[in-house]
C-alpha cells in the first residue's frame, strides 16, 4: 500500500521576499517623493525669508535717508505693491512644487500597482503550471481508510516533514 504524497514547492520562500522586497520599494519610493516636495519647500522658504530680510535691511535704509514724510510714506507704498507680486509668485512656486510632488506620487502608485499586478500575475501562472504537476489524486480505497499515513515531500522525493497519522 502507497501512501499519500504532497509535493512542497520552494517557490513559496521566492514569492515571499520578492514581495517583501516589492513593498520595500514601495516604501522608498514614496517616501523619496514626500521628503522631496519637503527639500524644495524648505529651500523655498530659505530663499523667500533671505530674500525678505535683505528687502527690508534695504528699506529701512533708504527710509532713513528720506527727508520728507511724503517721501518715506511713497516708498513703503511702493514695496507694499511689491510685495503682494512677491507673495502672489510665492505660492505658485508653492503651487508648482505640490503638482509636480503629487504628479510624482501618481507616477509611483502607478508604477506600484503595475508592479503588484504583475507579481500577482506571475503568482498564478506559476501557481496554475506546477498545480497540474503537483496535485496526485488518490485512490478513493486510499482516501477512505482511517488511519492511513501522508508524507509531504519536494520536488525531488525527498521527505520535508515526518508522517504523520
Amino acid at each position: 500500500m502507497s501512501d499519500p504524497v504532497i509535493l512542497a514547492s520552494g517557490e513559496a520562500r521566492e514569492a515571499t521576499a520578492s514581495s517583501t522586497a516589492s513593498a520595500v520599494n514601495d516604501l522608498t519610493g514614496w517616501s523619496g517623493v514626500y521628503v522631496s516636495a519637503v527639500e524644495r519647500l524648505a529651500e523655498l522658504n530659505s530663499r523667500a525669508i533671505h530674500t525678505s530680510l535683505e528687502e527690508q535691511r534695504a528699506i529701512a535704509l533708504q527710509a532713513a535717508e528720506e527727508r520728507s514724510l511724503l517721501g518715506a510714506w511713497r516708498l513703503q507704498a511702493s514695496y507694499s505693491l511689491a510685495g503682494t507680486a512677491k507673495a502672489a509668485a510665492y505660492l505658485r512656486h508653492v503651487g508648482d512644487i505640490l503638482l509636480g510632488a503629487y504628479a510624482d506620487a501618481v507616477n509611483e502608485v502607478e508604477t506600484s500597482f503595475n508592479r503588484s499586478f504583475m507579481s500577482m500575475t506571475g503568482a498564478v501562472d506559476r501557481a496554475a503550471s506546477a498545480a497540474g504537476s503537483s496535485i496526485l489524486k488518490l485512490d478513493e480505497q486510499l482516501a477512505t481508510i482511517p488511519g492511513e499515513t501522508a508524507r509531504i515531500v519536494d520536488q525531488q522525493g525527498k521527505a520535508v516533514a515526518p508522517q504523520r497519522r
